[in-house]
């Protein structure tokens, strides 16, 4: 077999693993808040997620209820959020133009245990003045976080990849044969 005909089999080969290749999936955490309470009777509930290098992403939905000292809120993407470096044990969810926020400190790094404590002690709490040390803010006396790591499986090739696969491979099964036949 001339080796021109060698050399397209394993081109073809070599591009049928190429598009064949797809890349990697990215891995986030999904965070959940549990049976969170306030000082004041209000409560906490909802999700945000972590990406996979430990960042909050913009999708999250944290709801608040009004209790005796702060209205109920919503915290969406359309707020501005803050955490610190990962692996990050505390999170900071600002409403949209900065009316409001909402701030939990965990026992561990988020995402590291599957059910977290939230701290207490005046550390996590809403706040309507940027602090949970000024005044009008509610602490958080009760509550915990679940994260579930969420992974993205790798898409199922498409027949024509397949194909292109398959061809590569008979053609160096082809060249094979002949050249030891």
């Amino acid at each position: 077999m001339p080796p021109v005909s060698a050399s397209i089999a394993l081109l073809l080969s070599l591009l049928a693993l190429i598009a064949g290749a797809r890349p990697a999936q990215a891995t986030s955490t999904l965070v959940t808040l549990h049976d969170v309470v306030f000082s004041d009777g209000g409560t906490a509930s909802g999700t945000f997620s972590l990406n996979i290098l430990g960042f909050l992403d913009p999708q999250r939905n944290i709801a608040t209820t009004a209790g005796s000292v702060l209205g109920a809120t919503t915290y969406t993407s359309s707020g501005s959020e803050n955490n610190s470096a990962p692996p990050a044990d505390f999170v900071v969810f600002f409403s949209p133009g900065f009316k409001d926020g909402v701030q939990f400190q965990f026992l561990h790094p988020l995402g590291t245990v599957a059910m977290d404590p939230i701290v207490l002690g005046g550390v996590s709490c809403e706040f309507a003045s940027f602090s949970c040390q000024s005044a009008p803010h509610r602490d958080v006396i009760s509550g915990f976080a679940e994260s579930e790591v969420v992974i993205s499986l790798p898409q199922i090739p498409e027949p024509g990849t397949l194909f292109v696969f398959l061809t590569g491979l008979l053609g160096m099964a082809m060249v094979q044969r002949l050249h030891h036949g």
